[in-house]
């Protein structure tokens, strides 16, 4: 995340000078590189910066939080996209926005931010072949972290793309217990929303039916209006659960219906899974 973006709103919005942002112990111009992202700074002279904008690290976090949200539409317009044609190199570009420096202030949740999106871009590469390893670290914040906020379902919800078939397990066992609080909850309630959104595809992928399911009728059944666009979504692979386990054609021809969704809903991916579910009927299918 781009710590020098911040500082500058912070500043701006204050209506304070970059001399008097730098105070005595830095130059106006050191801190305008840093603003622009041309220069690091340390962890000292970052908090000296912020004393010197009469800021605490629980207002710093107020913006930082607005900033990240701002940022992660702009992530998940462009990862859509890259997405949907395959491209890992415009996924790369993503990823690079959140390389870490070791002499960089930086949130360690950027680190796994880039983990997320280099694994992605790999597996594009690689022919959707992952590696557990490089993710790994992830997936031990994430145990280890209670209650997750904003920052780590939105880890969460690009882990879904990467994560193996017993971590997607142990994660949606998490996510649902956890549902009830995210689903009540303002603030948490979209990006919640869009984990599970991830996720139950993913559980689709994997044949875990099942499971896909149970995410499913909790959240339908706990889901509110201004989510629309996930709800469709959800129904859309709810119908298609039913008619694998029902072998129902009926069911199924009405859920390549949904197909003509506009894309803004994202139904591009499900309509190859549908393609590919359609050119194999003749196989077992996992049944719940």
């Amino acid at each position: 995340m781009n710590e020098g973006k911040i500082i500058r709103e912070i500043r701006t919005a204050k209506n304070l000078s970059l001399k008097q942002a730098a105070g005595n112990d830095m130059t106006a111009s050191f801190v305008a590189k840093f603003e622009r992202g041309d220069s690091d700074i340390s962890l000292t002279r970052f908090y000296e910066l912020l004393d010197n904008l009469h800021v605490s690290i629980n207002e710093y976090d107020l913006y930082r939080n607005r900033y990240g949200r701002q940022q992660a539409q702009q992530d998940d317009k462009e990862f859509m996209t890259a997405w949907q044609i395959g491209s890992a190199t415009n996924i790369k570009r993503i990823a690079k926005r959140y390389e870490t420096h070791d002499d960089k202030y930086q949130d360690e949740n950027d680190n796994y931010r880039y983990l997320l999106f280099s694994a992605i871009a790999y597996a594009i590469d690689n022919d959707k072949t992952l590696e557990a390893k490089p993710v790994q670290p992830v997936a031990d914040y994430l145990f280890v972290t209670d209650p997750w906020g904003v920052n780590e379902l939105y880890l969460l919800r690009y882990a879904t793309y990467v994560f193996n078939h017993d971590t997607m397990i142990t994660m949606s066992r998490i996510i649902g217990e956890a549902g009830n609080n995210y689903l009540s909850d303002y603030n948490y309630r979209h990006e919640y929303m869009l984990v599970i959104n991830n996720m139950v595809s993913r559980l689709f992928e994997m044949k875990e039916y099942s499971r896909a399911k149970n995410l499913i009728e909790f959240t339908l059944s706990r889901a509110i209006e201004d989510d629309w666009a996930i709800m469709t979504r959800l129904k859309f692979i709810d119908s298609l659960i039913v008619s694998i386990v029902n072998d129902d054609d009926t069911v199924l021809n009405q859920a390549k219906q949904l197909i003509n969704i506009p894309r803004c809903l994202g139904f591009n991916d499900l309509a190859m899974k549908l393609d590919v579910l359609l050119r194999h009927r003749g196989e077992d299918m996992t049944k719940l």
